[in-house]
C-alpha cells in the first residue's frame, strides 16, 4: 500500500464531512486545507451537499442503485483526519457516494416519521441500507498537515480521475489541474496568475499530463471565468451560464483557423476583447434553443476550423462567411455548413465522365428517337467540351 495511505479504519457516517475542494463543485481556486473548520461547519456541509445535488446529474441513479440493490463497500472512501479535529474526517475521494448515502438516510427518517404503510417495501430497504452504512470503511489519507495532502493528493487522485478510467468530466478535471497549479504560482512565485513552463512541466508531472494539457486547461478555467464575469449581465433573460459552456473556451484553444483568427495565444488567461465580443454575439446572444446564434455549439467552432482546411486545399472561401472583423454580418454555422458538405460531395472530372459515358450507353433507341431534334445540340456541345478537354489534357503532357 502507498506509504500515503493508512490501514483501513471504520467511521460513523456522521463523522465524515463533503470536502470543499471536489472539482465537481466547480470552484476555480481550492479551499484551503489549512483552514478546515469552516468546511466541517454543518451549514456548510449542507451548502455542499446541495452544491453537490446541483452538481452531479446521476447522484439520484447512484441513490436509485444503492437502495435497489444495497450497500457493498468495493471501493472505500479516502479520507484526512484534520489534525486540530480529532473523530472528523474529509472525504478526498467518495463524496458522491457519501452524499447519496446521507440522503437515503434522510429518506428513511422522512418515511418512519410518515408511518406510511404503502411506503414498507421501500422503508425497509432504506432501514437495510442504513444498517449496513452507519459505520463505514475508510482508507485514512497519511498527512501531518496540509501542506504535506497537498503533497500527495494530487499523485492519489490522479490515478483514479486523471489517467485512469473513472475520469472526471472535463469541467471539473480542468478545474483541478487549474486549482493545482494555482496552489503552485503561489507558492512559488506569488502575485497574478502567469502561465510558466516549468511550473506546467512541475504540476504535469504530479498527475501524469503533458504540460500543454495543463497549460490548455489553466486557460479554460481563467478564461471562462473571466468571460461570464464580462457577460453574465448581458445574457437573454432567464438564460444562465452553466459548467458545460467550457467546451466554447476548450475548442477555442484548439490549434487552428478559429484560434489565429481571433488572436488567442498561448500566455493568454482571458480571450481577448475582440475574441470575447465574438464569442458572446455568436453563441449566446439569443437563447440558445431559438436557432438564431451564429454557432449552434462548441463543435462549431472544430466545425469552422475544419471548413477553413477544406479551403486551403481547394481554393474555396467558405469559413470566409464568418468574418471576427464583421461579427453582425456572419452567416449561421449551419448554413455555411451546408455549403461546406455541398462542395464536397461534388464528383472529381473522372468521376463525373465515368457517370456520363455509363448513362449514354444505356440509352435506348427509342429515347434517341424521341428525343432526337434536343439531343443533337447536346451532343454537339458535348464535342466541343470533349475536344476542349483534350486540349487541355495535350498541355498538360
Amino acid at each position: 500500500m502507498s506509504a500515503a495511505l493508512g490501514a483501513p479504519i471504520r467511521v460513523p457516517l456522521g463523522a465524515l464531512c463533503l470536502d470543499p475542494n471536489n472539482p465537481r463543485l466547480g470552484a476555480a481556486a481550492r479551499a484551503a486545507y489549512d483552514a478546515p473548520a469552516s468546511a466541517l461547519d454543518a451549514a456548510e456541509q449542507e451548502r455542499l451537499e446541495a452544491e453537490m445535488e446541483r452538481a452531479h446529474p446521476d447522484l439520484e441513479e447512484l441513490e436509485r442503485a444503492i437502495s435497489g440493490m444495497g450497500w457493498t463497500p468495493i471501493d472505500p472512501m479516502l479520507a484526512w483526519e484534520p489534525p486540530a479535529h480529532p473523530g472528523r474526517y474529509l472525504v478526498l475521494e467518495g463524496n458522491s457516494r457519501l452524499c447519496a448515502l446521507r440522503r437515503l438516510h434522510r429518506r428513511c427518517r422522512e418515511l418512519e416519521a410518515r408511518g406510511e404503510g404503502r411506503a414498507r417495501p421501500r422503508l425497509e430497504a432504506l432501514r437495510a441500507v442504513v444498517a449496513a452504512t452507519e459505520t463505514l470503511d475508510v482508507i485514512p489519507v497519511v498527512a501531518a498537515d496540509a501542506r504535506e495532502l497537498g503533497a500527495v493528493l494530487p499523485r492519489l487522485l490522479g490515478v483514479r480521475h486523471i489517467t485512469h478510467a473513472r475520469q472526471w468530466r472535463p469541467s471539473a478535471l480542468n478545474r483541478y489541474i487549474h486549482g493545482l497549479y494555482a496552489q503552485a504560482h503561489a507558492e512559488a512565485r506569488g502575485g497574478p496568475l502567469t502561465l510558466e513552463e516549468p511550473l506546467l512541466r512541475d504540476v504535469g508531472a504530479r498527475v501524469c499530463l503533458a504540460s500543454w494539457r495543463v497549460r490548455r486547461a489553466v486557460q479554460a478555467v481563467t478564461m471562462q471565468a473571466d468571460f461570464e464575469l464580462r457577460y453574465r449581465d448581458a445574457l437573454p433573460s432567464p438564460a444562465a451560464f452553466d459548467d458545460a459552456d467550457q467546451a466554447w473556451f476548450l475548442a477555442l484553444l484548439e490549434p487552428g483557423h478559429a484560434r489565429t483568427r481571433l488572436g488567442i495565444a498561448d500566455d493568454h488567461l482571458a480571450l481577448p476583447p475582440k475574441a470575447a465580443d465574438v464569442l458572446f454575439r455568436w453563441a449566446f446572444a439569443h437563447p440558445r434553443e431559438d436557432g438564431r446564434n451564429v454557432w449552434r455549439s462548441p463543435s462549431d467552432v472544430k466545425m469552422w476550423n475544419r471548413i477553413a482546411r477544406f479551403d486551403a486545399r481547394h481554393g474555396t472561401r467558405l469559413a470566409a462567411g464568418l468574418d471576427p472583423d464583421t461579427p453582425a454580418a456572419a452567416r449561421r454555422m449551419a448554413s455555411v455548413e451546408a455549403e461546406y458538405v455541398a462542395w464536397k460531395a461534388r464528383k472529381s472530372p473522372a468521376e463525373t465522365l465515368r457517370e456520363l459515358l455509363r448513362t449514354l450507353r444505356e440509352v435506348d433507341v427509342g429515347t434517341l428517337e424521341d428525343e432526337r431534334e434536343e439531343l443533337r445540340g447536346l451532343v454537339d456541345e458535348l464535342a466541343r467540351v470533349a475536344a476542349e478537354y483534350r486540349r487541355l489534357l495535350d498541355a498538360l503532357e
